[in-house]
């Protein structure tokens, strides 16, 4: 009687240490997918104000400033410029490509012109960055 009883109680043991192994794979790796998604949507948020503000003082002309405060996510690296004239940010985790077909999050073409340049060097991640704008002669300067 006490034998089967172990032996119940060790199946029944088994069956649950499976579940909760299952369970939190499964959760391990939604939660990566969320970061990811997340990650995303903050340097969309990013590209797209840091190029709206390029667009504003680029129409403004030549000696206009702007000052703009963006955040840079985790796992991000940002600013550049693609060949279509687009900011850019690339996304660097393995799981990107399970819930996006591209590594790279983009803003709208810029108006201005291709010459532009941005911060250089990486930026830091998971911080607010100051971004300074200002219309030069042929596009758009930042500093940072």
């Amino acid at each position: 009687m006490k034998a089967q009883f172990g032996i119940e109680f060790f199946l029944v043991l088994t069956v649950v240490m499976a579940f909760i192994l299952l369970f939190y794979t499964s959760s391990v790796v939604e939660s990566e997918r969320t970061r990811v998604l997340e990650s995303a949507l903050l340097a969309k948020a990013a590209v797209y104000s840091l190029s709206d503000n390029a667009d504003l003082v680029y129409l403004s002309g030549v000696g206009s400033r702007a000052s703009l405060r963006v955040f840079i996510p985790q796992g991000v690296n940002c600013f550049y410029l693609d060949g279509e004239n687009r900011i850019y940010c690339s996304l660097m985790s393995p799981e990107v490509y399970s819930v996006a077909e591209s590594d790279a999050v983009r803003g709208p073409a810029l108006r201005a012109p291709a010459s532009f340049a941005l911060c250089p060097g990486p930026l830091p991640q998971g911080k607010w960055l100051d971004l300074n704008a200002s219309a030069v002669g042929n596009g758009v300067a930042f500093e940072c």
